[in-house]
């Protein structure tokens, strides 16, 4: 009897280990919905991810990894993006120099280098040459707390991020319209 016993424990772990390689064996197999909830918790992002990419699969592979957890963030962010937020969300760069026929100070006959430098920082400060993404990734994380609420941060950081938070409040209240999602994004498979 105890021989029929080791082997049903045997099998489970066998199907237990299939899976477990199936779902996380490697990044390519891994449902990245999966990470990027990591990714939107503003007490890891990146960061958490990053270092258990290393631990997990060595250092060696985390700079890829990493890079394309984010390229999958930056993906779902842009479909988002083109159906609520009515933009791309990509980079802008905002390097030219404007010239006299653009700024001119109070007396229409001088150029006013403050004013015309001030423009200019005032289209890189509302630009900020980033997405959403980047500058979310860019802010450092929120300190560990007992009663942190992450469906609240998201709402009270709506205004900074609104795009993310809709990714942010679908993924976590299991909402996530698959459907928007490229099949290199998620696995399906049957349950």
């Amino acid at each position: 009897m105890s021989g029929d016993g080791n082997h049903l424990v045997c099998e489970m772990a066998s199907n237990m280990k299939c899976k477990f390689e199936k779902y996380w064996g490697s990044l390519e197999t891994t449902n990245k919905l999966l990470i990027i909830v990591v990714v939107l918790d503003p007490r890891y992002k990146l960061q958490y991810v990053s270092y258990c990419f290393a631990v997990l699969y060595g250092v060696e592979n985390r700079d890829s990894m990493t890079a394309n957890i984010k390229d999958a963030l930056v993906e779902l962010y842009e479909c988002y993006s083109s159906l609520y937020g009515g933009g791309g969300g990509g980079i802008d760069r905002v390097d030219e120099i404007p010239s006299f026929s653009d700024v001119e100070s109070d007396d229409s006959s001088v150029f006013d280098l403050s004013v015309a430098f001030s423009k200019t920082v005032e289209r890189q400060d509302n630009v900020s040459g980033r997405n959403e993404v980047d500058r979310y990734l860019l802010e450092p994380v929120e300190r560990k707390r007992s009663n942190f609420d992450i469906l609240t941060w998201w709402s009270v950081s709506s205004a900074h991020y609104p795009i993310l938070e809709s990714i942010a409040k679908d993924v976590l209240q299991c909402r996530f319209p698959l459907w928007l999602l490229s099949p290199h994004l998620v696995v399906e498979d049957e349950f």
